[in-house]
């Protein structure tokens, strides 16, 4: 079987990646350009094209048939991890989550923009909320949660709009001095089964605690909490912010709802209300029956 080679990319660089491939495989075979063309079946110029990362000769085609000739096999994977946000913004628990998080900052005076575009020239991701509150340009990185299957995904995706939206911000015209990431966890018995598994690991990745969060985002006098907070929350209709523990730095708040799927069932049961009007109110009350933890 031909070897695989594989080539990690970055966007406008697989011209030259695929041009130093055939040059190196080819060097290291012994042919000139002249034999590669004619057991390609092409001419000498159009191999230099290649080899010399020219975006015309990438044909598509053609390439595959010269890597062929190089004892190459062609496989292309591509890897859209940042897609998964625009999955989840789509998601209508991870929408109403959104809803009732972007109004209570709003009734605290933050001016609020959702699915905010990461990267410098391309979107690389979205960043669920961001608020920005001009009295003293404070930044609020918020990320949404209604489930955690993925801890380090979570670490890695925190990190990188830690670092980008700084730049999201001013490109909507805000110029903030200070900022805070801030990880808004639906409140399950799943979730919270999730962080205590993690404990550890969390609490030193997210040092900040709920109290002082919610008092900086109420108040621009209070001192800015630590720069990552992880925090728990319902989709109760709320008049305070109601940022609950997560049980990372002390005793957890009790879960609201049994999982993701108990709150994906009620909001669809709700949905034919709210088309007739019959709705009662905004968001998602809480079910009076308490929700028993793991122990």
């Amino acid at each position: 079987m031909a070897p695989l080679a594989r080539i990690r990319l970055q966007a406008g660089s697989l011209p030259g990646a695929i041009g130093a491939l055939v040059r190196d495989t080819r060097l290291e075979i012994g042919w000139s350009q002249d034999e590669l063309a004619v057991r390609t079946g092409t001419s000498q110029t159009k191999i230099w094209r290649i080899e010399h990362g020219d975006p015309s000769a990438l044909d598509l085609a053609m390439v595959d048939g010269v890597l062929s000739a190089l004892g190459l096999r062609t496989t292309l994977e591509v890897e859209g991890r940042h897609l998964a946000d625009r999955a989840d913004q789509r998601d209508p628990v991870h929408a109403a989550l959104a809803g009732a998080v972007a109004g209570r900052l709003k009734r605290c005076g933050w001016d609020v923009a959702s699915e905010v575009p990461t990267g410098r020239s391309s979107p690389t991701g979205w960043i669920d909320l961001v608020g920005y509150r001009s009295r003293d340009a404070a930044l609020a990185i918020i990320e949404l949660k209604a489930d955690l299957p993925d801890i380090g995904g979570l670490q890695r995706q925190v990190t990188w709009y830690e670092r980008e939206a700084p730049f999201a911000a001013r490109r909507l015209g805000w110029l903030p001095a200070t900022a805070a990431v801030i990880v808004v966890c639906l409140n399950t018995a799943a979730v919270t089964q999730q962080l205590r598994e993690h404990r550890g690991l969390l609490a030193a990745a997210f040092p900040g605690d709920a109290s002082a969060v919610s008092a900086w985002l109420r108040d621009p006098a209070a001192p800015p909490p630590p720069a990552r907070t992880l925090v728990v929350t319902d989709l109760a209709p709320r008049r305070g912010l109601a940022l609950a523990p997560a049980g990372l730095h002390g005793r957890a708040a009790a879960p609201t709802y049994r999982d993701y799927a108990e709150v994906a069932g009620v909001l669809a049961a709700r949905r034919p209300a709210e088309r007739q009007g019959r709705a009662r109110g905004p968001g998602l009350a809480a079910p009076r029956r308490r929700v028993e933890q793991a122990p």
